[in-house]
């Protein structure tokens, strides 16, 4: 796969998860978004295209940054993570969002 088609598979998942339509429970839409990109991340190819600049638009649940490819993902996860962790004791699909975040 190529970087753009890697990039835009990333960002496809963030944006989806951020722009959900109000029959969708954000909690299971955020544990998904949590399995996709620890998925993604355990393949080299992957990996590798992670290095790449970061040109377009964060979702607007990421903080505006500069950086990586990776540091897109990273923002991502910490912000989810840190969604959930003081929820984390009320469920076991939180503490798993929470869990697959860091």
């Amino acid at each position: 796969a190529c970087a753009e088609d890697i990039i835009g598979l990333i960002e496809g998942v963030l944006l989806a998860a951020s722009q959900a339509p109000e029959h969708v429970c954000e909690t299971t839409l955020s544990l998904i978004e949590a399995a996709i990109l620890l998925n993604l991340t355990s393949y080299r190819e992957v990996c590798a295209e992670l290095e790449e600049d970061y040109e377009g638009n964060a979702p607007e649940s990421v903080p505006d940054f500069e950086g990586s490819v990776a540091d897109l993902v990273a923002m991502a996860a910490l912000t989810q993570a840190s969604e959930f962790l003081n929820k984390s004791k009320a469920s076991t699909v939180q503490d798993s969002i929470v869990q697959m975040s860091f």
